[in-house]
């Protein structure tokens, strides 16, 4: 594996993960407030 796909690789492990624990976290907030339409 050549050095430089090396930060690459690791800013798309932490982009996948971050948006991971968004949505989670806006799965929790949207279960926890009722909406209200």
């Amino acid at each position: 594996m050549l050095p430089v796909y090396e930060p690459l690789l690791l800013v798309t492990v932490f982009y996948i993960g971050l948006t991971f624990v968004i949505t989670q976290v806006f799965q929790k907030l949207e279960n926890a407030v009722p909406v209200r339409r």
